[in-house]
């Protein structure tokens, strides 16, 4: 994919985070996410474009940790503190590598303005979203459904974390 023009780049960005809320919204707690969520993120979207910020990525990394803050605030009522800080993290993170790894675009100067450097002033969840996984299965119960269809929704994205540019050895 060749994100060399402003519009390309947004493109690129709402083709993804659209993905990413389509599935919040149909599969984590659909009851406390109203349809005004997705609405003011199509809003949001659409004032960024006519504005012409100057930094491109501060605006993006702006308005995305924004949109992750509010989405993220309505599941609260249904979920310990523990799983809207993990699903934020994992979020910030599944964003960030799409980014970084699967588009054209400055890497250098996205590192920067990293959403997950942003919320949670920290650069680690290629190994640590993989690590929470792990975990995840090694102690699955019928209770933790919800993350595993959230873990397995950021693998299909095409995360893969600290294994990016690991080479893999089948058996």
């Amino acid at each position: 994919m060749n994100l060399n023009s402003r519009k390309d780049i947004f493109s690129f960005f709402i083709q993804y985070i659209s993905k990413i809320l389509d599935f919040v919204s149909n599969h984590i707690a659909a009851n406390d996410i109203s349809e005004k969520i997705l609405l003011d993120f199509e809003s949001w979207t659409r004032d960024i474009l006519k504005e012409n910020q100057s930094n491109i990525y501060y605006g993006v990394q702006q308005a995305t940790a924004n949109t992750i803050k509010n989405l993220i605030s309505n599941l609260s009522d249904s979920y310990t503190d523990i799983e809207v800080k993990d699903f934020k993290y994992i979020l910030s993170g599944l964003f960030d590598e799409i980014i970084i790894y699967l588009s054209n675009i400055d890497k250098e100067e996205w590192n920067k303005y990293m959403i997950e450097r942003y919320l949670f002033n920290t650069a680690t969840s290629g190994s640590q979203i993989i690590e929470m996984i792990k975990v995840h299965n090694q102690s699955h119960t019928m209770k933790d459904n919800e993350m595993s269809i959230i873990y397995y929704q950021i693998l299909s994205f095409g995360y893969m974390g600290k294994y990016r540019f690991e080479k893999v050895k089948y058996r």
